[in-house]
């Protein structure tokens, strides 16, 4: 019973929780950076270094916060510590011991001069940089993470080749995908999270996870889900089957649609031990960032009870008929005018 209080915290008491601690962690660092001028030099050095590592690992607890903190608030903590960072490196490079100067003889400057003429190549690197910057490639994701990126018109369906590793959990990354239809209910590997980002007239089922799914710029999509913490941003005309272990958040959306999870063959098996079951589903109390008033925010929806044609799209999704269940999913999708 503990654990489901703890999971079902809502978005904004948590964002009030970490303000609080942010608050009192910087301020930790900023009190003994006021030290540093008061002790010897090594010692100065060494409370310097000692701080830049815990901004640094202040700096991962806020990235880890994401799930549910306001992208406002998001900007505002990383520039601080950014700041921070800045102001407490200018301190170690003043702490720091200074190289001393030594005078080159003549015979070392041609020896230098000779050696940097025979290697021309280096010369050809530092004019090719100096042209520009190459094209931007593929979005950097963990090494052992899953990707797809940058696919039109295709059927995702196949894992890995080493999904099957005993005790392998993978992040997924869905990126800069249009017209595709992506099915990942049958792989066996464990997810940790899944990631979304710029889908256009996607359909997308992922059975259920027992971490975060983060979306991005979802546009004229049908998602069926399932995970412990859901957030979304920059989306619109989309709609959502899920299961969700907390309450959804939404941020800078409009023409949202959000319904209950099908029950499927094998989906109540992964939800009992992914350890979602447990939590109950909460898909239909969203957290819209953007409306702060009482009544319902315009930026999403309840959908009916009827859940006959998300179960139509998985069944066609599980047989491999992908054309057919992107049909069956009507994209693109039609703004409800109520929104």
């Amino acid at each position: 019973m503990a654990t489901t209080a703890e999971s079902t915290v809502s978005a904004k008491e948590a964002t009030a929780a970490f303000f609080v601690s942010f608050k009192e962690k910087t301020q930790d660092v900023l009190d003994e950076f006021a030290r540093i001028d008061s002790l010897p030099q090594a010692e100065g050095l060494a409370l310097v270094n000692d701080l830049i590592r815990s901004v640094a690992e202040l700096d991962k607890t806020t990235t880890s916060a994401a799930i549910f903190l306001p992208l406002y608030d998001q900007r505002q903590y990383s520039q601080q510590l950014k700041d921070l960072s800045a102001q407490l490196k200018e301190k170690r490079d003043a702490l720091a011991p200074r190289a001393k100067f030594s005078f080159k003889g003549r015979n070392a400057a041609r020896t230098a001069s000779s050696k940097t003429a025979a290697r021309p190549e280096a010369s050809t690197t530092s004019t090719d940089a100096a042209a520009g910057p190459a094209k931007a490639g593929p979005p950097v994701v963990p090494p052992n993470a899953v990707s797809f990126y940058g696919l039109q018109g295709q059927y995702i369906a196949s894992p890995p080749s080493d999904a099957s590793e005993a005790g392998a959990v993978r992040d997924v990354y869905l990126i800069s995908l249009a017209d595709c239809v992506v099915n990942l209910a049958d792989w066996q590997m464990s997810v940790g999270a899944v990631h979304i980002r710029d889908l256009t007239r996607c359909v997308v089922l992922v059975s259920p996870v027992s971490g975060s799914i983060l979306l991005d710029s979802c546009i004229d999509c049908v998602l069926i889900l399932a995970c412990r913490q859901y957030r979304m941003h920059q989306s619109h005309n989309t709609r959502i089957h899920l299961y969700v272990g907390s309450k959804p958040i939404i941020e800078d959306c409009d023409g949202l649609e959000f319904n209950d999870y099908p029950v499927f063959t094998g989906s109540l098996g992964r939800l009992e031990t992914s350890g979602l079951s447990a939590l109950g589903n909460h898909f239909s109390e969203v957290e819209d960032f953007n409306w702060l008033k009482q009544h319902q925010s315009p930026n999403w929806r309840v959908g009916t009870p009827d859940n006959n044609t998300a179960l139509q799209i998985v069944e066609l999704l599980r047989e491999g008929r992908w054309v057919e269940a992107k049909t069956a999913a009507q994209l693109p999708l039609v703004k409800p005018t109520s929104l």
